[in-house]
């Protein structure tokens, strides 16, 4: 048996078929070569036209919810943002007040009564003061954070001991001790700033 091809998918087929049953075109004597096209219909314009307003719809709801999204993430790193700031201001305003408090330091001298002293230290204003004293000796004044202590003491005579410290804030942060005639003791410490 001889096979023709068919005009519209060239797959063989018999010869009297009046379909092809491998594109489903109708094969008829007189039609041309060209495929026939196929009319939309009512219903299947108004099929395509609710597909493609559901996918505009779904595309505008998805759009809507994405920019709320966005705009609702970045309320919450905006108000991270705002809440660090705060919190950054108040700790420099708290380092700030403790840098500029007044820190009371104390300069403590123990010797014997009847002892001569020879001190030099660093006063409030950070300048150099010198003094002879006769046994013990206390130094008390305020200064700002950053401020450098200085203060030395030499037995001025041929016995005796020298005992030195410094206090910030009531404690005790150096201390120093000689034994003997002539000696000297010294101490010198740096308030930290925050």
């Amino acid at each position: 048996m001889a096979f023709m091809k068919c005009p519209y998918c060239a797959e063989k087929i018999q010869p009297d078929a009046q379909k092809c049953r491998f594109c489903g075109e109708w094969l008829e004597e007189n039609q041309s070569r060209q495929p026939t096209k196929k009319a939309l219909t009512p219903g299947s314009i108004l099929g395509i036209a609710l597909f493609w307003g559901f996918l505009g719809c779904l595309a505008v709801i998805s759009y809507q919810a994405w920019q709320k999204t966005v705009a609702d993430k970045q309320a919450a790193v905006d108000q991270i943002h705002n809440t660090l700031n705060e919190e950054l201001d108040k700790t420099q305003r708290n380092l700030d007040n403790e840098n500029n408090r007044d820190i009371e330091v104390s300069y403590l001298l123990v010797g014997g009564d009847d002892h001569r002293y020879s001190l030099t230290y660093t006063n409030s204003q950070g300048g150099t003061e010198q003094k002879e004293v006769f046994g013990s000796w206390v130094k008390t004044f305020t200064v700002k954070r950053g401020a450098n202590l200085y203060v030395s003491a030499q037995n001025k005579e041929d016995y005796g001991s020298v005992f030195l410290s410094i206090e910030v804030d009531g404690k005790r942060v150096r201390k120093s001790e000689s034994k003997g005639a002539y000696t000297i003791a010294t101490c010198d410490y740096s308030l930290p700033r925050l």
